[in-house]
């Protein structure tokens, strides 16, 4: 079983400049996006590696292996 969450970030960059004189400001939206997967693994042995499929529709778009590391209290 897996969960998904989805974060977000959206911020407002502003770029002041100024040349012979004159001061131009842009200002412009951008945002940032992650995914993260929580795998829920209990009573099963801990996998070496998962892949991770990214379909849109029918088809593969992305494809990832991903290998899993131990942490010395058994969690990943």
């Amino acid at each position: 079983d897996a969960e998904f969450q989805k974060e977000v970030r959206e911020y407002t960059v502003r770029k002041d400049t100024e040349l012979r004189g004159i001061r131009t400001s842009d200002v412009s939206r951008e945002a940032e996006e992650r995914m993260r997967v929580i795998l829920k693994l209990q009573g099963t042995e801990l996998p070496n590696d998962v892949v991770l499929f990214s379909h849109r529709g029918p088809m593969t778009i992305m494809e990832k292996k991903v290998a899993l590391q131990n942490s010395d209290d058994g969690a990943s």
